[in-house]
């Protein structure tokens, strides 16, 4: 004997509507003009390592910000205004700043050398660096080595 059954489903449904804004074909964009500046100086005009550096935002036309500072600290910053950033090695290092409107951005980047120990007129001083070619970083024989003279007034 054959049985059947008929179940009937019933179901709520509950919808919900998402209203959202985007201009029609006859608005006009808004035109961005981002101006990305700055300008870096050195804290209490010091330029020997270690140094810190202020900088000074100067763009226009933005409403966010990213710094990069590539052997600072710290290393990165989302600051409207001024940001201290302290470098403890001589050398050169580069600063850069992405600008952002939106969805819109362009990018500045500036350099700065902070300086290494200031030698009196006259004075020798003595100095090298040995860099490992890539190939003989495990400093056995046969390697090849690189001596660069970083010596001052010395002849």
């Amino acid at each position: 004997m054959k049985s059947s059954h008929l179940f009937l489903l019933c179901a709520v449904t509950m919808a919900s509507l998402m209203m959202l804004t985007t201009p029609s074909c006859d608005d006009k964009d808004e035109e961005v003009n981002i101006v990305p500046d700055f300008e870096a100086s050195f804290k209490d005009g010091d330029s020997i390592a270690p140094a810190t550096i202020l900088i000074v935002n100067k763009t226009t036309g933005a409403n966010a910000y990213k710094w990069t500072f590539v052997g600072g600290r710290p290393s990165e910053s989302t600051a409207k205004d001024s940001i201290e950033v302290s470098y403890d090695s001589a050398r050169t290092y580069t600063i850069s700043l992405t600008a952002y409107y939106n969805a819109e951005f362009k990018s500045l980047s500036k350099t700065v050398t902070v300086s290494g120990v200031v030698v009196p007129p006259g004075s020798v001083v003595s100095g090298f660096s040995v860099s490992f070619a890539p190939t003989t970083l495990d400093y056995n024989a046969p390697a090849e080595v690189t001596f660069t003279n970083s010596s001052v007034n010395a002849t």
